[in-house]
């Protein structure tokens, strides 16, 4: 009798311990609500990727369905859905045996359409690049797919980045994803009109004469414009070198 007390009082404050540690321990999101997944930052996804929380498929899935839902808005000049889960399945894949993650672990990025791509043509904007297909990647893009980033797709541009609405006679005009009846800004307006309206936490732009910042301005969101020479600029298609 007195063993099996003391053995049920031992196993009782072992239990209550696990339960107050669990307690302590900051809670795991649980992602109940996919269409939640399109309000996440890059950080906030990435993270949640790295820790298992959520699959980057599912991830992928979730903005690729959201910018198929906003495809009105023009944003995309070309967007691979099948590519890109594939490529988030093979980032799940590389979690599920242990591989190291990079910093941008199964996070799809949009690019924007005047920097170069091998998976998807690059045609600055215009027609008579339509069908152009680098043979690499940029610079500026190399180091973030070594990361673990995937390319979402190539974003619409103002033709040859030279005007600031996106308003494209090529290929269509780009529309503001807060009032559809005005611009998003350009030449970067594809890249904005897809962060602005949430099928990505951040795309990638270039930036002459004000092709991030105006977008940036128009659309409401962040923009950075670096310094001249901070990254390289290998395989892009500015209006001029600076």
């Amino acid at each position: 009798m007195a063993n099996s007390r003391r053995r049920f009082l031992a196993d009782t404050v072992t239990l209550l311990g696990a339960v107050m540690t669990n307690a302590m321990l900051p809670a795991r999101q649980v992602w109940a609500d996919q269409s939640a997944l399109t309000d996440l930052t890059a950080v906030g996804a990435v993270t949640a990727m790295r820790n298992g929380d959520i699959k980057a498929e599912d991830y992928a899935r979730a903005l690729l369905d959201r910018a198929k839902s906003l495809a009105s808005l023009n944003a995309f000049r070309a967007l691979d859905r099948e590519t890109v889960l594939e490529a988030s399945r093979s980032a799940d894949k590389r979690r599920g045996i242990g591989a190291r993650l990079g910093a941008l672990h199964g996070l799809p990025i949009p690019v924007k359409d005047s920097v170069n791509t091998k998976a998807l043509p690059t045609t600055n904007g215009t027609p008579a690049l339509k069908n152009f297909r680098p043979k690499q990647d940029a610079a500026i893009l190399k180091p973030l797919f070594a990361q673990g980033a995937i390319l979402m797709g190539k974003t619409s541009i103002h033709e040859l980045s030279y005007g600031h609405t996106t308003n494209n006679f090529a290929f269509g005009p780009t529309r503001n994803p807060y009032d559809t009846a005005r611009v998003p800004g350009g030449s970067s307006g594809g890249s904005a009109a897809a962060v602005a309206g949430r099928m990505a936490p951040l795309a990638v732009a270039e930036d002459t004469f004000g092709s991030i910042r105006v977008p940036a301005s128009f659309c409401g969101i962040a923009g950075l414009r670096p310094t001249v020479g901070r990254y390289p600029g290998a395989g892009v298609m500015p209006i001029t070198p600076r």
